[in-house]
Protein backbone atom coordinates (compact mmCIF):
# COMPACT_ATOMS: atom_id res chain seq x y z
CA UNK A 1 0.00 0.00 0.00
CA UNK A 2 2.43 2.32 0.79
CA UNK A 3 4.23 2.29 -2.47
CA UNK A 4 1.25 3.02 -4.16
CA UNK A 5 0.20 5.72 -2.47
CA UNK A 6 3.88 7.22 -3.09
CA UNK A 7 3.75 6.46 -6.76
CA UNK A 8 0.18 8.18 -6.57
CA UNK A 9 1.88 11.64 -4.66
CA UNK A 10 4.40 11.51 -6.87
CA UNK A 11 2.94 11.21 -9.80
CA UNK A 12 0.42 14.14 -8.61
CA UNK A 13 3.42 16.83 -7.07
CA UNK A 14 5.84 15.84 -9.53
CA UNK A 15 7.95 15.12 -6.51
CA UNK A 16 9.70 11.86 -8.12
CA UNK A 17 11.84 11.42 -4.80
CA UNK A 18 8.44 12.11 -2.36
CA UNK A 19 8.19 9.86 0.85
CA UNK A 20 5.80 8.76 2.83
CA UNK A 21 5.41 7.33 6.81
CA UNK A 22 2.32 5.04 7.64
CA UNK A 23 1.42 5.50 11.85
CA UNK A 24 2.02 1.59 11.37
CA UNK A 25 1.66 -1.24 9.39
CA UNK A 26 -0.84 -4.50 8.68
CA UNK A 27 -0.01 -8.36 7.71
CA UNK A 28 -0.54 -9.35 4.60
CA UNK A 29 -4.57 -9.67 3.86
CA UNK A 30 -5.22 -7.59 6.57
CA UNK A 31 -7.35 -4.39 5.86
CA UNK A 32 -6.86 -1.52 7.22
CA UNK A 33 -9.25 1.30 7.97
CA UNK A 34 -8.44 4.47 9.54
CA UNK A 35 -4.90 4.50 8.53
CA UNK A 36 -2.71 7.59 9.23
CA UNK A 37 0.07 8.82 6.71
CA UNK A 38 2.17 11.77 6.53
CA UNK A 39 4.15 13.01 3.28
CA UNK A 40 5.61 16.51 2.90
CA UNK A 41 4.38 17.64 -0.40
CA UNK A 42 4.72 21.23 -2.28
CA UNK A 43 1.47 21.49 -4.42
CA UNK A 44 -1.01 24.63 -5.14
CA UNK A 45 -3.90 22.52 -4.53
CA UNK A 46 -6.31 22.75 -2.00
CA UNK A 47 -6.36 19.63 1.05
CA UNK A 48 -10.09 18.37 -0.73
CA UNK A 49 -8.44 18.91 -4.49
CA UNK A 50 -5.30 17.31 -3.64
CA UNK A 51 -7.39 14.01 -1.72
CA UNK A 52 -8.66 13.89 -5.16
CA UNK A 53 -6.15 13.94 -7.03
CA UNK A 54 -4.13 11.21 -5.16
CA UNK A 55 -7.37 9.04 -4.99
CA UNK A 56 -7.07 9.18 -8.87
CA UNK A 57 -4.38 7.70 -8.73
CA UNK A 58 -4.92 4.83 -6.31
CA UNK A 59 -5.95 1.05 -6.85
CA UNK A 60 -9.30 0.82 -6.58
CA UNK A 61 -8.84 -1.09 -3.69
CA UNK A 62 -6.63 1.86 -1.52
CA UNK A 63 -9.33 5.18 -0.88
CA UNK A 64 -8.20 8.14 1.04
CA UNK A 65 -10.21 10.13 3.08
CA UNK A 66 -8.98 12.98 4.12
CA UNK A 67 -5.95 15.13 3.54
CA UNK A 68 -5.23 18.11 6.19
CA UNK A 69 -2.40 20.15 6.25
CA UNK A 70 0.01 19.14 9.94
CA UNK A 71 2.54 20.57 11.31
CA UNK A 72 6.54 20.25 10.65
CA UNK A 73 7.26 18.04 13.43
CA UNK A 74 4.33 16.27 13.16
CA UNK A 75 4.90 12.00 12.48
CA UNK A 76 2.30 9.90 11.82
CA UNK A 77 4.08 6.91 13.89
CA UNK A 78 5.41 8.69 16.80
CA UNK A 79 2.09 11.19 17.07
CA UNK A 80 0.02 8.39 17.22
CA UNK A 81 -1.77 8.68 20.34
CA UNK A 82 -4.44 5.19 20.18
CA UNK A 83 -5.14 2.45 17.59
CA UNK A 84 -7.52 -0.20 17.72
CA UNK A 85 -8.14 -3.35 15.93
CA UNK A 86 -11.64 -4.99 14.85
CA UNK A 87 -12.30 -8.96 13.73
CA UNK A 88 -15.72 -10.05 12.05
CA UNK A 89 -16.22 -13.80 12.75
CA UNK A 90 -19.01 -14.79 9.74
CA UNK A 91 -21.38 -17.63 10.77
CA UNK A 92 -21.94 -17.93 6.71
CA UNK A 93 -19.68 -17.59 3.75
CA UNK A 94 -20.88 -14.75 1.55
CA UNK A 95 -19.23 -12.75 -1.37
CA UNK A 96 -18.81 -9.61 0.31
CA UNK A 97 -17.77 -11.11 3.70
CA UNK A 98 -15.07 -13.81 2.25
CA UNK A 99 -12.09 -10.99 2.34
CA UNK A 100 -13.36 -9.16 5.09
CA UNK A 101 -13.99 -12.02 7.89
CA UNK A 102 -13.04 -15.20 9.53
CA UNK A 103 -16.05 -17.56 8.28
CA UNK A 104 -16.76 -20.36 10.72
CA UNK A 105 -18.71 -23.00 10.33
CA UNK A 106 -19.25 -24.35 13.43
CA UNK A 107 -21.36 -23.04 16.70
CA UNK A 108 -20.03 -20.41 18.87
CA UNK A 109 -19.99 -21.08 22.36
CA UNK A 110 -20.51 -16.98 23.00
CA UNK A 111 -20.22 -18.19 27.05
CA UNK A 112 -16.83 -19.45 26.61
CA UNK A 113 -15.74 -16.55 24.17
CA UNK A 114 -16.67 -14.03 26.67
CA UNK A 115 -14.65 -15.75 29.11
CA UNK A 116 -11.41 -16.10 26.90
CA UNK A 117 -11.68 -12.71 26.37
CA UNK A 118 -12.03 -11.68 30.20
CA UNK A 119 -8.84 -13.55 30.45
CA UNK A 120 -7.07 -12.05 27.33
CA UNK A 121 -7.64 -8.44 28.42
CA UNK A 122 -4.36 -6.84 29.32
CA UNK A 123 -2.23 -3.51 28.78
CA UNK A 124 0.89 -3.80 27.32
CA UNK A 125 3.79 -1.13 28.03
CA UNK A 126 6.87 -0.41 25.81
CA UNK A 127 9.54 1.75 26.83
CA UNK A 128 10.31 4.95 25.51
CA UNK A 129 14.23 5.22 25.71
CA UNK A 130 14.06 8.70 24.95
CA UNK A 131 12.37 9.54 28.34
CA UNK A 132 12.70 6.51 30.10
CA UNK A 133 9.31 5.99 30.93
CA UNK A 134 6.57 3.42 29.91
CA UNK A 135 3.57 4.10 28.54
CA UNK A 136 0.51 2.01 27.32
CA UNK A 137 0.76 0.79 24.07
CA UNK A 138 -2.76 -1.35 23.30
CA UNK A 139 -5.33 -3.26 25.11
CA UNK A 140 -5.52 -6.70 23.95
CA UNK A 141 -9.83 -7.70 24.46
Amino acid sequence: MQDELIAALGTVSGDSNITCTGAGHTDARVHAVGQVAHSDVTTGLEPTQLCDAINNHLPTDIHIRQVEPVSRTFDARRSAVAGSYLYHIALRGGAFTKNYAWWVCSPLDIERMEYSGELLERVYYTAEPQIGSLKPVFTLV
